[in-house]
């Protein structure tokens, strides 16, 4: 299980991070070896207010909603 970190959430959501492109790289790794993460509802809830703030609600709520459907699969574990 890897633990994920609010500036990972960030990085991998915004295409103009300076570490998006490596923390898509390293998702797309853990994906495929079928890693689950953990991360907390403190983290999420920094990551979710940092995301509406910097980019397009739309695209922030994309997001978010896909970290909750992660949690709902048992990929990512909300602790």
């Amino acid at each position: 299980m890897i633990f994920v970190d609010t500036w990972a959430w960030i990085a991998l959501a915004s295409e103009n991070d300076q570490y998006h492109d490596l923390a898509t790289r390293e998702h797309i790794r853990l994906k495929k070896k079928r890693q689950r993460y953990a991360t907390t509802n403190f983290v999420l809830s920094e990551a979710i207010t940092h995301l509406y703030r910097k980019q397009r609600a739309e695209e922030a709520r994309q997001f978010v909603n896909g970290l909750f459907a992660a949690a709902d699969k048992d990929i990512l574990q909300l602790v």
